[in-house]
């Protein structure tokens, strides 16, 4: 088992003492007592109080395995989509109603109604729904409502861990193929905490993207906005914050 920490550790890029945080994370059971809700009310930063109870509601709500039924999890995805609203790039800051990510995309990546409306950005609200991918739903929910937007986060973090977690049909992605005869070694199925470390990694770069880097043989960090730019991945950096969290609570 030791060994077996050692190797996932040096294969994601986050220590140890995160690992071992994880490994209480993987099966998707709450991660918190009652007793350690009140201390994560009192150890989580003031703007994110308006928002704890909502994010309480839908670990709750979601189904048995679901990576997102922890608060942990939840709480570290919206501190690294939108420091929970106050981040830098997003629009109205302290307000869950705002927008981030006004990055310029071909028009060849743009969903059936364009751009997004209003000159807002791509990402809406508190966890960065993505107007590219989730248009037809940003149309037809309230994802101004903390708790709604909170819900659907839980939701995308979920679809993509079950994704990873099975075996699939072969698929292209970035001109490359996934799978069958002719293409990479698809790496799914994933289990386990390598499981969990690639949907957080999803969340942020897609299940495609994810598993053309695992094909690759490379970390499922490997093609996050942040890696990309130079930084620590995604996934690396959401571990590290559900560890620090941890920290405070214990």
């Amino acid at each position: 088992m030791i060994k077996g920490l050692f190797k996932l550790a040096l294969w994601t890029g986050v220590g140890l003492v995160t690992i071992r945080v994880l490994a209480g994370t993987e099966k998707g059971s709450a991660a918190l007592t009652a007793a350690e809700r009140l201390v994560f009310r009192q150890v989580v930063p003031d703007y994110v109080q308006p928002y704890v109870d909502p994010l309480f509601v839908v670990v709750d709500s979601e189904p048995e395995g679901s990576p997102a039924k922890n608060e942990l999890v939840l709480y570290a995805i919206g501190a690294m989509e939108t420091r929970w609203g106050t981040g830098s790039g997003y629009v109205p800051k302290g307000s869950p109603a705002g927008t981030g990510d006004d990055s310029a995309r071909s028009a060849n990546r743009w969903p059936p109604p364009g751009p997004p409306p209003n000159g807002r950005g791509w990402g809406h609200g508190l966890m960065q729904i993505d107007w590219g991918t989730h248009w037809e739903w940003l149309q037809t929910h309230d994802w101004t409502d903390p708790e709604t937007n909170i819900r659907k986060g839980a939701e995308i973090l979920r679809t993509y861990y079950d994704f990873l977690g099975k075996p699939g049909a072969p698929f292209r992605v970035a001109g490359v193929t996934i799978g069958g005869p002719n293409g990479l070694p698809d790496p799914r199925p994933l289990s386990g905490l390598a499981q969990l470390f690639a949907a957080l990694a999803a969340y942020n770069a897609g299940p495609y993207s994810v598993s053309l880097a695992l094909a690759r043989g490379l970390s499922a960090d490997a093609y996050t906005y942040p890696a990309k730019q130079g930084h620590a991945g995604y996934a690396t950096q959401v571990t590290a914050m559900i560890a620090d969290i941890q920290g405070k609570i214990s």
